[in-house]
């Protein structure tokens, strides 16, 4: 017999015991009853025929049962039984009615279909068929209904969906596995963040056994990520605009400048980021354009060297006017900008950094030509790598939405972006305007957060409200603090309940009397949305009644099996492909920068042997941005100054 038949057979047998004790337990209700009834109106009943013998069965209730019926005095038992069962109902009742948080305690609320007060209602089966799906199949995949996935395809709202959950409430089992599974069974592409590394260790054998190409941008442990270069994505002027807006956005000098301050040092230091990446990318060999050869300019180059650099430029050349506007301040505040400046990329500095961002192995317009998969470890309690992972999905974002433009529609294979702990990839200029315009595109984002004052910290002036306009599913996983819930309560709205009166005297016997009023009452209160059970989520669709939901764990999807366990996870590692290749010796020489190697002893000697030179070449080529910052006929005072020493 196989395994599948006799594990019917043991479920069969289980289902008859179950059966059989609650056949045991009516009938012993049943007997009980019996002998009740032939005990006291049964008893009763006899005596007036057999006075002995009632006195008999008033003793004993098993005599009572077994000779009260055969006593002729059926019908006198089977009224008294009816007039005793009519009281007794009566008065339970009343008692009921007296006591109704002891007789029929509740804790859910019945709301009428009164507009009275407010139409807020529960979303019911009926209703939800009209926008959901149910069962398993493609879709973004919400949690459970009546114990059935509840999935939203093939629909006329966008798959656009805002996530709010505390800390442990879920997300990463009940929302970013299981729609990372559902990606795959879509043949849609994904973008994920992964602030723990948790996820591409669930996920990346599972994506690479179904034919997804797999790439990694891990800002946590950069040794085991591919390489993008930010400076590789400029082809044009604006694409420079938003790489100097998302750097100085995401980036502090700290106990220098704050938000809120004098804007300018910020507009400063911006068109100074603008020009050096607009000199690097149109000027710079291929293999240098990258930001440590940008940071090398700003902080290896004087402050002539660098208004010689970009002086000789032509005067239709992108980083001209951006330059000229920085070279409008005075000597001393252009100073202060560069070192500002040089204080915020001040990681770029860092060995890791520089190979992580100097080339790349990452195409960003990959995942809507082709099924893949991109995960972004960022980390979730330091801030100094944010503007990388801002850069990173700003540019994503928009080299799929010119794919989708060149191809007159939306993208060839569809995006999918899972962004956990959204607040934490830095801030994304203009987001409110993307997220608006993906869905033709076809791109679509789900944004999880923490609570609405995070998201609202990181996109002030009301700009987080038009991010949660653009979703048309906000999706509650829990909340703990009452900004959150304060807000989900108004957004639940409010509906008509049956508001109950009793009046009633202090004797037992005396009637209870009702009145029934309709009055209004929120759907959840602030405190109740606090208490919501974990395995609860609240799911509210644009132009429709909000569902109260069951979280769907990843183990119970269809494919949730063929990912790890738990325990096999310290096993998974992800090898970047560019760890097995030998990268070739390259000499960097940033402008202005040559670094020789001189004795100690000779130091003085060298020192002078290559101002000499340089002044020769200096001549010949005043212009040329591969020489010495430092060359003393660029500053009269610098010049006089080495004149003046022995």
């Amino acid at each position: 017999m196989g395994v599948n038949a006799l594990r019917l057979k043991a479920a069969y047998h289980r289902a008859g015991r179950v059966l059989h004790r609650r056949r045991l337990r009516r009938l012993a209700v049943a007997l009980s009853l019996y002998v009740l009834s032939a005990w006291l109106p049964g008893s009763f009943t006899v005596l007036f025929a057999n006075y002995e013998l009632a006195v008999r069965c008033f003793q004993n209730p098993l005599l009572a049962a077994v000779t009260v019926p055969f006593q002729g005095t059926l019908p006198w038992w089977l009224g008294l039984n009816l007039v005793f069962g009519f009281f007794g109902y009566w008065y339970y009742l009343q008692l009921r009615a007296r006591f109704p948080d002891t007789f029929n305690p509740r804790d859910d609320v019945d709301f009428m279909r009164d507009p009275s007060c407010g139409t807020s209602r529960w979303l019911d089966r009926n209703t939800a068929e009209k926008v959901l799906s149910f069962g398993h199949g493609p879709g973004f995949l919400f949690g459970t209904m009546e114990g059935d996935p509840v999935r939203l395809h093939d629909s006329d709202l966008n798959r656009n969906v805002i996530v709010f959950g505390s800390p442990g409430s879920r997300k990463t089992r009940g929302l970013v596995i299981p729609n990372i599974l559902q990606a795959v069974v879509s043949g849609e592409s994904c973008v994920i963040t992964d602030p723990k590394g948790e996820i591409l260790r669930y996920a990346l054998g599972y994506l690479q056994s179904r034919g997804y190409g797999v790439n990694v941008f891990n800002l946590v442990e950069m040794h085991r990520s591919d390489r993008w270069n930010p400076l590789a994505e400029i082809q044009t002027g604006l694409d420079a605009q938003l790489f100097s807006e998302v750097v100085i956005a995401n980036t502090a000098v700290p106990g220098i400048r704050k938000m809120g301050g004098d804007p300018f040092w910020t507009r400063a230091e911006q068109n100074l980021l603008k020009a050096l990446a607009l000199y690097v990318v149109n000027e710079m060999p291929p293999e240098h354009r990258n930001l440590e050869s940008l940071y090398g300019i700003l902080s290896c180059g004087s402050l002539d060297r660098l208004d010689l650099t970009f002086g000789s430029l032509a005067p239709d050349h992108p980083a001209k006017a951006p330059y000229n506007v920085f070279s409008q301040a005075d000597k001393p505040v252009k100073g202060g900008v560069i070192i500002g400046l040089g204080t915020r990329l001040q990681v770029v500095q860092n060995t890791e950094v520089k190979r992580l961002t100097s080339t790349s192995d990452i195409d960003l317009k990959r995942p809507g030509l082709e099924k893949c998969a991109y995960f972004g470890i960022v980390s979730d309690t330091d801030t100094t790598f944010d503007f990388l992972a801002s850069l990173f999905f700003t540019f994503l974002f928009i080299k799929l939405t010119r794919l989708a433009d060149s191809k007159g529609g939306p993208c060839p294979m569809r995006v999918n972006f899972i962004l956990d702990e959204f607040c934490n990839i830095g801030s994304i200029p203009d987001f409110k305007k993307r997220i608006a315009t993906v869905r033709s595109r076809g791109l679509s984002c789900v944004l999880i957060t923490q609570s609405v004052a995070q998201l609202k910290n990181r996109y002030p002036d009301d700009e987080w409200q038009e991010v949660i306009s653009c979703c048309d599913s906000r999706l509650l996983f829990g909340a703990n603090e009452p900004m959150t819930a304060r807000y989900f309560s108004d957004l639940l709205g409010v509906g008509t309940v049956n508001r109950v009166s009793r009046r009633h005297k202090v004797t037992a016997f005396d009637p209870v009397t009702l009145g029934h009023s309709p009055s209004p009452r929120n759907l959840l209160n602030l405190d109740e949305i606090l208490r919501l059970d974990r395995g609860k989520a609240i799911l509210c669709l644009a132009g429709f009644p909000p569902a109260l939901i069951d979280k769907l764990d990843f183990t119970r999807h269809p494919e949730g099996g063929s990912l790890p366990d738990a325990a096999a996870l310290g096993s998974v590692v992800y090898s970047p492909a560019h760890l097995d290749e030998t990268p070739p010796e390259v000499v960097v020489e940033y402008p202005g920068c040559p670094v020789p190697h001189v004795e100690k002893s000779n130091r003085k000697t060298k020192k002078k042997k290559e101002h000499s030179e340089d002044d020769a070449e200096l001549a010949e080529d005043p212009f040329d941005p591969f020489r010495d910052p430092f060359a003393p006929e660029l500053d009269d005072e610098f010049q006089q100054d080495q004149s003046d020493r022995p």
